[in-house]
């Protein structure tokens, strides 16, 4: 019986660890009483780094960006003292090739059976390309304003109501609003100041 209970257990060990390693989001689990720090394959990936160097902690020092590494070492000590139970927050990191991975890390804290903080659970989702997209659309649409702003042709959009969604300075001088004013107004019913 005891052998029945021992294959038991180590099934479900290793089905645990092949869920943890084919895991397509990156995983990290610290130990809070031993230091010990583990990674599934996909945060490997995610880095360049092995396991052996992401178990040790003063890796992570280099591997966070520098204008994030107070406010994160700051938030993950909370979680490790059990000031709090979970956190969540984008970070970026710095690849073994040098590029930055933008990422979205969710953390969650484990305590033993007498309430003592013992694990961190990390989840990081690569946001990189998301990231890029979102500063592209940005950086696409500031150059679309500065360009309807520089014309003196009165240029303004509508959606199928009427209502204006975009507006610039050239239709906002003919009409008498002021930007904010003309944003979600009728512009069938807008009639130019006299």
């Amino acid at each position: 019986m005891h052998e029945g209970v021992n294959q038991a257990v180590q099934r479900t060990d290793e089905f645990f660890r092949s869920i943890f390693e084919s895991a397509q989001i990156g995983i990290g689990i610290y130990n809070i009483q031993s230091g010990d720090h583990f990674s599934n394959r996909a945060l490997h990936e995610m880095l360049g780094y092995s396991q052996a160097e992401l178990s040790r902690l003063e890796q992570w020092d280099a591997i966070i960006h520098p204008e994030e590494r107070a406010s994160g070492a700051e938030r993950y000590a909370e979680l490790a003292q059990g000031r709090r139970d979970r956190d969540e927050w984008e970070q970026r990191f710095i690849r073994r090739d040098s590029r930055i991975v933008f990422a979205k890390g969710r953390f969650r804290l484990s305590r033993d059976a007498d309430g003592k903080p013992h694990y961190i659970v990390t989840l990081n989702e690569d946001i990189t390309e998301r990231r890029r997209a979102e500063e592209e659309r940005n950086r696409v649409t500031q150059q679309m304003r500065l360009l309807l702003d520089s014309t003196g042709q009165g240029i303004f959009g509508i959606d199928r109501q009427g209502d204006c969604t975009f507006i610039n300075r050239a239709t906002c001088e003919m009409i008498g609003y002021r930007t904010e004013e003309a944003l979600g107004r009728n512009m069938h019913q807008t009639r130019p100041s006299p």
